[in-house]
């Protein structure tokens, strides 16, 4: 249970912390000409932006809740199976244990209905 609310806590926390940082400011522009950026080789991969890496763990996060969601479900799920089981066989007990009714006497028979003219 500590770790569905932990995931849950997590998650929520990271996706509003990603809703509440600033948008990125560009840099200033100044008036003389600059040299171009060098260009990354492309085979490295460009570093994942902070929003990028907000939603990964929100996403690891979301994952994790519903793992530990599921985990909880079928643990209820097994003990009330139990209990249902349980339940049932006190039924049983109690059946048994009871004293045999005599029949209840037939009801008398009505006389069939006339039909109506």
């Amino acid at each position: 249970m500590r770790q569905l609310i932990l995931a849950f806590w997590v998650g929520v926390s990271g996706a509003s912390l990603a809703q509440s940082l600033p948008p990125p400011t560009p840099a200033p522009q100044s008036s003389a000409p600059q040299a171009a950026p060098a260009q990354a080789a492309p085979s490295s991969p460009a570093a994942p932006s902070l929003t990028d890496r907000a939603g990964a763990a929100v996403g690891k996060a979301a994952e994790e809740t519903t793992s530990a969601f599921g985990r909880a479900m079928r643990w209820t799920g097994r003990q009330l199976e139990s209990a249902g089981q349980w339940t049932a066989r006190q039924g049983e007990s109690i059946a048994a244990d009871k004293p045999a009714t005599p029949a209840a006497p037939a009801a008398p028979s009505l006389p069939p209905p006339t039909p109506a003219r």
